[in-house]
C-alpha cells in the first residue's frame, strides 16, 4: 500500500519541480525578446534616419535638376547655341539619376521598419519543429 501512496507524491513533485524550471526560465525568455525588440528597433531607427537623409538627398538633386532645367532654357535662349543645350541635358541627366538613386534606396529600407525579426519570432511556437520552422520560412 505504500507504493500506491507514495506515487501521487512523486508525480505531483515532479509536476511542482517542472513548473519550478520554467519559472526559472521565463525571465529569461522574456529577456531575449525584449532584447530582440530592441536591436531591431535601434535597426529601424537608423533606417528611417537614412531615409530622410536620402529624401533630403533627393530633394536637393531634384532641385539641382529643377534649376539646370531653367538654366538650360535661359542660357538656350539667350545664347541658342546647341553645345549648351547639350551640356545642360547631361547635368539634367546625372541629377536626375542621383534622385532616382536616392529614392530608391529609401523605399527599400522600408520594409525594415515593420521589425520583420522580431514580429516573425513572436507569431511563432517555439514549440515548432525544425521542419515546420523550414516550411514556416519557405512560404
Amino acid at each position: 500500500m505504500r507504493r500506491t501512496e507514495d506515487r501521487p507524491d512523486r508525480g505531483l513533485g515532479a509536476i511542482l519541480h517542472t513548473l519550478q524550471a520554467l519559472l526559472e526560465e521565463l525571465p529569461g525568455l522574456v529577456s531575449d525578446r525584449v532584447r530582440l525588440l530592441a536591436l531591431e528597433l535601434r535597426l529601424a531607427g537608423k533606417s528611417l534616419g537614412t531615409m530622410l537623409v536620402m529624401a533630403l538627398a533627393a530633394l536637393v538633386f531634384g532641385g539641382t535638376a529643377w534649376v539646370a532645367l531653367w538654366v538650360g532654357v535661359v542660357a538656350a535662349l539667350v545664347a541658342a547655341d546647341l553645345h549648351w543645350a547639350w551640356a545642360v541635358g547631361l547635368v539634367l541627366l546625372v541629377n536626375l539619376a542621383a534622385a532616382a538613386f536616392a529614392v530608391i534606396r529609401a523605399l527599400r529600407l522600408v520594409g525594415r521598419l515593420a521589425l520583420p525579426a522580431t514580429v516573425r519570432h513572436l507569431t511563432r511556437s517555439p514549440l515548432m519543429t525544425d521542419d515546420e520552422r523550414v516550411d514556416d520560412h519557405a512560404g
